[in-house]
């Protein structure tokens, strides 16, 4: 009888822990969301978001989803002027000003958001539940 030979499934260089993206407070918390959609890392980000905006925003459908960034030639985005409005342990609302790259030449965009977090049920960490222009 031989033992079976357990081979370690490699990952790319680029690749990040599972972990990488998890915060335990609402503000990481939406700044893991952009950087993971920044470095594309769209599987991570998905997660991020609630059920509720998963379904109501992007009919559950995770491909449409990243095909949306893709449409809009999303070279990165990140959070500016964060503003807490309201931080409680079942509920946080954010306003902050993104900065959008997009495009062949990566053009800043801003654009003012309102985000709606609440605690994730699983981990530590809060998820994106609405989004509203400022």
């Amino acid at each position: 009888s031989t033992t079976p030979t357990i081979v370690p499934t490699l990952q790319p260089a680029t690749a990040l822990p599972a972990t990488a993206f998890i915060q335990d407070d609402p503000v990481s918390s939406l700044r893991a969301y952009w950087q993971a959609v920044s470095s594309q890392h769209y599987s991570d980000a998905w997660p991020m978001l609630s059920p509720n905006f998963r379904w109501t925003t992007h009919a559950n459908d995770f491909d449409a989803y990243v095909q949306g960034y893709m449409d809009q030639g999303l070279c990165d985005v990140s959070p500016q002027e964060i503003v807490v409005v309201s931080n409680a342990s079942d509920y946080a609302r954010i306003d902050a000003m993104m900065l959008y790259h997009k495009g062949p030449a990566c053009a800043a965009s801003p654009l003012g958001l309102i985000f709606h977090m609440i605690p994730a049920a699983d981990r530590p960490s809060w998820l994106i539940d609405r989004v509203e222009l400022q």
